[in-house]
């Protein structure tokens, strides 16, 4: 691991420390009872998505849920599922993995970004002519827009960069994703 990835694992260790710490803080309740979790703090989103490019085609499938701990910090996790498959080598795959995140706004709608994701994929190997299976992990940090769409809900945009790329990154830096998020 590169002196870089090391000090951005242990950034997104200190954000989910921070978050953990922050939900044990009592929250006073309308009712004036405290409470050490508030539902309304719950965010949910993800991403999802259809690609075509000649014989290749692409789903995926990424919700998310976050715990606001307080106005500018948001950390929360989510799953993965991507469909790929290509008609010219006659080939479907399928993509799995999880993720945990970190969402600081420095503005009211700008915010930095920070993710920790493992991803189990498939490659061929053209030594043993044969394909096998390898979890393959990501350290994505970057910065995002959110829009607010109406209500409650929000089109986040976001440009990350891999800090962990290697050969079987299924990511190409940078990395553009667009989601939609409802809750706060």
């Amino acid at each position: 691991m590169t002196y870089l990835s090391t000090i951005l694992t242990l950034f997104i260790i200190f954000c989910l420390t921070v978050s953990s710490y922050g939900q044990e803080t009592e929250l006073q309740g309308t009712t004036g009872e405290k409470k050490f979790f508030d539902p309304s703090r719950l965010v949910f989103g993800g991403n999802f998505g259809l690609g075509l490019s000649g014989t290749q085609f692409a789903a995926n499938f990424s919700p998310t849920i976050g715990y606001r701990v307080n106005e500018k910090f948001l950390p929360g996790a989510g799953i993965t599922y991507i469909y790929f498959s290509d008609a010219f080598y006659n080939y479907d795959t399928h993509i799995y993995g999880g993720s945990v995140f970190g969402r600081y706004y420095i503005f009211e709608n700008v915010f930095l970004y920070g993710e920790y994701e493992i991803l189990n994929l498939e490659f061929y190997e053209p030594y043993l002519q044969d394909f096998f299976r390898r979890n393959i992990t990501s350290i994505l940090f970057g910065g995002g827009y959110r829009q607010h769409l109406g209500g409650r809900v929000y089109l986040n945009l976001l440009a990350l960069w891999n800090f962990n790329d290697t050969k079987y990154s299924p990511y190409v830096n940078p990395v553009i994703r667009m989601g939609f998020s409802v809750g706060m």
